[in-house]
């Protein structure tokens, strides 16, 4: 093709263009790649949250315990009667209360006797939402109006709900209202990271514990032994 400069244009020689094509086409699988399902980008810098990537597909899977949203705790609460053999000499030295009306310094009061003797002790509600509690502390509520237990503020906990934990993030309890000896152990909601080695006790065989728990030393979760208290 001449124009009136009298230069001659050539077209590209066939090879040059075949290989501008295929640089374009790879750029454009590359950006592809880096695309989630909904057009967000999606960068894999190892710290994908959710679960430990162990080669089984598992580390994008839903713990089967976690925080999806905060909740509110319901206000009617249990009773746990003290035995009658501890109410025959109206009470001892070690008797606190003898009914849940001798309970009057916190919310939800509720007197209760300790497994073994007569000692008793008032306990009481400290939260009715995530919202008595602070930023990233959840408020661990009793499971049912009939549940004797108070709710309590789980503090040492590094997230409350999943959101908390970043897109895809998951925030689960680790330890909370179990008692016993775990070194090392976080009890508290604590977010999944990539370095996990276990999303649930499920995860978890004898030998190497039975139980997924939040590491604090490692800042992930790891399978641990839990001893029980006596």
């Amino acid at each position: 093709m001449r124009f009136s400069t009298g230069r001659t244009y050539r077209p590209l020689p066939a090879p040059t263009v075949l290989l501008a094509a295929l640089l374009a086409n790879a750029a454009c699988e590359q950006r592809t790649m880096l695309l989630g399902h909904d057009g967000a980008v999606a960068v894999d810098d190892g710290a994908t949250t959710g679960g430990a990537d162990r080669g089984d597909g598992s580390r994008n899977r839903v713990p089967q315990n976690h925080r999806p949203v905060a909740e509110a705790c319901v206000a009617e609460r249990g009773t746990l009667p003290v035995p009658v053999s501890c109410l025959a000499d109206g009470g001892s030295q070690f008797t606190l209360c003898l009914s849940d009306s001798d309970c009057r310094a916190g919310s939800n009061g509720r007197c209760s006797a300790m497994p073994t003797g007569c000692a008793t002790n008032c306990s009481y509600d400290f939260c009715s939402a995530d919202s008595d509690c602070g930023v990233r502390v959840p408020c661990h509520c009793r499971t049912s109006p009939t549940d004797f237990s108070n709710s309590w503020c789980v503090s040492g906990s590094n997230c409350a709900i999943d959101s908390g934990c970043g897109p895809g993030g998951y925030c689960s309890p680790s330890l909370v209202g179990i008692l016993g000896d775990c070194p090392g152990c976080g009890s508290g909601y604590f977010c999944h990271t990539a370095s996990d080695k276990c999303v649930d006790d499920s995860d978890c065989t004898a030998g190497s514990g039975t139980t997924c728990a939040y590491d604090v030393p490692s800042g992930s979760w790891t399978c641990a032994e839990v001893t029980p208290y006596p």
